[in-house]
């Protein structure tokens, strides 16, 4: 799946260089552009054979969530899972409810592509939520979001209007006012259009009387407070930082204990704690494989060929730490060191897509090397292996 259909005839590059954590963008595509990721057949499926529960699903009606319970079925049974009671349901939503799905990535094939597509175009966490509505009543009153926003319009229409941020890189909802004055885009999205909004853009939905079915594709980008978190548990193993601090102590001594602290902080803070935190926070974002049963268990242990094809499943990539002839990368909470020869081999597997090891060796000036260490990697788990 490429990340331009989304935004054709834009390139990734164009956006990224003009709209990217900056602007609004709506784009018009022709009617049916999302038909082929999801509809209504599709969600009456979810609906019909997964036990959807809160808070995966949800109704909103005039900007206010419905209780649960007003929805759900909760069997008596201890232990019983509780499951969407279809005939409140369908009352509630010929009432004027709109329903929500929350991050149905988790649960449907072609929306865990479209999630992946997004994350590897932004190189940020992505996740899709599902927007419903029949008649005029607003799922939500005017918001803003703390992620980027991209809205894919599936089936139907509705009218949008998005305001600009009224405080910079916002991140606290009781601290943001609210806008004054004229929306700074207003539109109605019909099929096959996309909204993109920026972090922080007040935005309203305003239903237009007929079936209307959105898909919003939210993405988190690291921000500084993730890094000073990160930063705040590795400054644990410096001495000065745990000491107590000099209450009963005059002045001078405060002065220099607060020196003390200050040039321990800017250590940590150094020049390439940026990409250290980045490469971290990479290694730590799990893999989203697919499973392919009853074969896997063969293939994974079976002897490499040119044809076998290679899919990371600890992580979505892997990030590197260059050391003179050899490369390190971290899996599962373990190094890995092998030689820098193969960094580009192994820097090109992913969890979204395979590559054959007649590829990979095409990478490595020393692809004799390279089948030993995925033969190793996959006894870890750290790849899969399907054989060609």
């Amino acid at each position: 799946m490429e990340f331009e259909r989304f935004l054709a005839p834009l390139t990734r590059d164009a956006f990224l260089r003009d709209y990217w954590e900056q602007d609004a963008l709506h784009q018009r595509g022709e009617p049916g552009r999302f038909a082929d990721l999801f509809g209504w057949e599709a969600l009456n499926y979810l609906m019909d054979n997964h036990n959807l529960t809160s808070p995966h699903i949800k109704l909103s009606q005039n900007g206010r969530a419905l209780e649960p319970e007003r929805f759900l079925f909760v069997p008596s049974r201890r232990g019983s899972l509780s499951r969407p009671d279809c005939g409140r349901l369908m009352a509630l939503l010929a009432g004027g409810a709109s329903l929500i799905l929350n991050t149905i990535d988790e649960i449907h094939p072609r929306m865990r592509e479209v999630a992946e597509c997004f994350r590897d175009a932004v190189k940020a966490r992505a996740h899709v939520n599902l927007y419903a509505g029949w008649h005029t009543q607003r799922g939500f009153d005017l918001h803003w979001d703390a992620e980027e926003i991209f809205i894919l319009q599936v089936s139907g229409r509705k009218r949008w209007q998005a305001y600009r941020p009224t405080r910079p890189y916002s991140l606290d909802r009781h601290q943001t006012p609210k806008p004054s004055g004229m929306p700074d885009w207003e539109g109605v999205l019909e099929d096959g259009d996309t909204l993109y909004l920026p972090r922080g853009w007040w935005h309203v939905a305003h239903p237009l009387n007929e079936p209307s079915l959105h898909l919003t594709v939210g993405i988190t980008p690291l921000h500084g407070l993730n890094m000073l978190n990160w930063l705040f548990e590795r400054m644990r193993s410096v001495a000065v930082l745990r000491q107590n601090l000099p209450s009963l102590k005059g002045s001078a001594e405060k002065v220099a204990h607060m020196a003390q602290l200050r040039a321990a902080v800017t250590a940590m803070i150094h020049e390439g704690a940026l990409d250290e935190f980045l490469r971290e926070a990479s290694d730590h974002e799990r893999g989203r494989p697919r499973i392919r049963l009853p074969h896997a268990p063969y293939e994974q242990r079976a002897p490499l060929t040119d044809s076998s094809r290679i899919r990371l499943a600890s992580s979505h990539v892997l990030t590197f730490i260059r050391q003179g002839d050899d490369t390190t990368f971290r899996a599962y909470d373990t190094d890995y060191t092998v030689p820098a020869a193969l960094e580009g081999a192994l820097a090109a597997l992913s969890d979204s897509a395979t590559r054959s090891l007649r590829e990979m060796k095409a990478m490595t000036a020393d692809p004799a090397a390279l089948v030993p260490v995925l033969e190793t990697l996959a006894r870890a788990g750290i790849v899969l292996v399907e054989q060609g």
